[in-house]
């Protein structure tokens, strides 16, 4: 910590606020709210604090600290999150959409409005329904609401062409044709408002209201009106059918679960309204290494919110979440209404919560994987889990070899498997930089090194087993920089080639296991993929590298006579043992040229 830093943190006000923390070139680290800003900020280079790889990262970089006051810790909350969204500093947690989702727009400042799918908000004359994570099954709920209200569909320049006839759809039923004037305003009207509480959870209102009308066109004898409204009756319940979860009590209600995994926590929310289950949204959560569940969920809470235009009266949680105070006073602000944070233990909406944390599980676990499927895991992965005594199955496998030549070019590479397959877009090849000489145990430890201080920054997951093509005296080397990361615990194994022996970094005896078990197969499998890897990168590197001093050294030899003569001669081997002849007779070679590169190659003089 610089003097002018350990100044400035002096100075910071004692009141609430936001603190950014900032590295040497002035780029953001890290946004935080505090009760007290002084006493918040010196606490995290307070010689007490508690080591912690995440943190220890942070402070190492920090060279200054700005702040902006507020009036209180809500205000604080408040503006800490809208920054967080807005810059995403690289040490917050990060709420993640894997895509702008698409919502159900009606373009209300238009006679005759329109409801459309888009990705895009921001027109205060529009209202929005939404965000729906599935759009095919969006549009195929549109398409059978249409027929329910009738709505255009058509441009607005369209819809001017007064002078035109009615569309087919206005034939089949789904259009009441405005553009012909075939619907007034007023009607027109009726039907947007009824769509609107539809999509607003009011479905059985709106049954209601139909099943009124058709008994007041059937007393006035208007038949044809009283078929149309049947039609629009029985589309409102076709959709109203898919809708199986209910609430006693018709409450609108968001229930929220939580899963959590090794850098990463999903969260998913059930969107209860009118009583029904109408929807589920997920949002990943990343950088959540060591935050408690309870962190968690008053995170995403704020997080997901934070991107909502309506917030219901009821969030239902599994646990209580951090701040819970706080959280509720900035979401009854935020929707200028009351809203209660649940955590029921009995009823529906306990069920609900426990559907809510069961899906999040699925979906985490499906991430994890890779692959967008519920896959089980191969039998191998469980007999590693059940022989390595690992507490899941490893899905997700990385493995590193060294190779080099009496010290000369020494690799690294590191192999992926998800699965049991690879993975071969995650490879990835090092050349080793800081070990002079033949050193196989402090090239592992350089691979591993750079390999999970790359992951830990940038955010990647972390394997659920560690392979070393080596025995103990590898092992112990890539063990030592786990303990480094305080990744201690992180599944890690050796493989020996002389006998085909797992080694373990701790007190445990080397396992043998069956010549035909198939989780050895998988590991002999990997373990080969990664000597394979590191070969072909070694043998390259030293092709290019014997190419380049054989022939770029040569004066008068550029890139493009370069290229001629390999391509002609076929190696630098070759060339070596041409004649001059040979050589000269190449466009643009000459026999002074030939002659210039052949005793460059023969390191010494060529007979004209």
């Amino acid at each position: 910590m610089t003097v002018d830093l350990t100044r400035k943190l002096k100075t910071l006000p004692r009141g609430p606020g936001i603190y950014l923390m900032l590295d040497r070139v002035g780029d953001l680290l890290y946004i935080g709210k505090a009760r007290s800003l002084r006493q918040r900020v010196s606490s995290y280079f307070a010689p007490s604090r508690e080591p912690h790889p995440r943190t220890d990262s942070l402070v190492s970089r920090v060279r200054d600290v700005d702040f902006i006051v507020t009036d209180s810790e809500l205000e604080a909350l408040i503006l800490e999150q809208t920054m967080v969204k807005e810059r995403k500093p690289r040490y917050n947690v990060q709420l993640k959409d894997d895509k702008r989702f698409p919502y159900v727009r009606l373009t209300l400042s238009h006679a005759f409005p329109r409801a459309e799918i888009t990705r895009q908000l921001g027109d205060r004359s529009s209202r929005y329904y939404g965000p729906y994570t599935d759009v095919a099954l969006l549009r195929q709920t549109l398409k059978m609401l249409r027929r329910a209200f009738p709505l255009r569909v058509c441009s607005d320049a369209r819809l001017t062409r007064s002078d035109e006839r009615e569309c087919l759809d206005y034939f089949i039923g789904l259009c009441c044709a405005p553009c012909t004037r075939q619907s007034t305003e007023d009607d027109y009207a009726e039907i947007v408002r009824s769509l609107m509480r539809f999509l607003g959870g009011k479905g059985e209102d709106v049954v209601r209201d139909l099943q009124t009308q058709m008994q007041e066109a059937s007393d006035a004898r208007e038949y044809e009106r009283g078929a149309v409204l049947r039609n629009r009756l029985r589309a409102v319940r076709s959709v109203l059918r898919r809708q199986k979860v209910e609430m006693p009590g018709g409450d609108d209600v968001d229930v929220i679960g939580l899963a959590t995994g090794d850098d990463q926590a999903l969260g998913l929310v059930l969107r209860v309204r009118g009583g029904k289950v109408i929807g589920k949204e997920e949002r990943l959560l990343v950088g959540t290494r060591d935050r408690s569940a309870t962190e968690l969920l008053g995170l995403f809470t704020m997080q997901f919110y934070l991107g909502q235009d309506v917030v219901p009266g009821r969030v239902a949680l599994p646990e209580p979440p951090a701040e819970e105070e706080l959280l509720s006073a900035w979401l009854q602000n935020r929707q200028e209404a009351p809203v209660r944070i649940q955590v029921p233990k009995r009823g529906t909406l306990a069920g609900l919560v426990r559907i809510a944390a069961r899906n999040a599980a699925l979906s985490m676990e499906e991430r994890r994987l890779g692959s967008g499927s519920q896959e089980p895991a191969p039998p191998e992965l469980l007999e590693l889990q059940q022989k390595l005594a690992l507490p899941a199955p490893p899905m997700r496998i990385e493995a590193f070899d060294v190779s080099t030549v009496h010290g000369s070019d020494t690799v690294a590479s590191v192999v992926v498997f998800v699965a049991g397959r690879p993975s071969k877009s995650l490879y990835r090849r090092f050349r080793i930089r800081r070990v002079e000489g033949t050193d196989d145990f402090a090239s592992i430890q350089e691979a591993v090194d750079r390999r999970i201080s790359r992951s830990l920054a940038e955010d990647r997951p972390l394997p659920d087993l560690l392979l070393i093509d080596g025995g103990a005296g590898q092992v112990s080397s890539a063990h030592g920089v786990l303990g480094k990361y305080d990744l201690g615990r992180l599944p890690l194994i050796g493989l020996a080639k002389r006998d085909e022996r797992v080694v373990f970094p701790d007190a445990r005896a080397d396992l043998h296991l069956p010549r035909r078990s198939p989780g050895l197969r998988l590991l002999q499998q990997i373990r080969n993929e990664a000597h394979r890897s590191a070969v072909r990168y070694h043998r390259s590197l030293r092709r290019r590298r014997l190419t380049r001093s054989a022939l770029d050294a040569i004066p008068g030899i550029g890139p493009a006579r370069k290229a001629q003569l390999l391509n002609t001669f076929g190696s630098v081997a070759a060339l070596r043992k041409a004649d001059v002849e040979s050589v000269a007779r190449l466009p643009g070679i000459g026999r002074a040229t030939a002659m210039k590169v052949l005793a460059a190659l023969r390191k010494g003089r060529v007979r004209p």
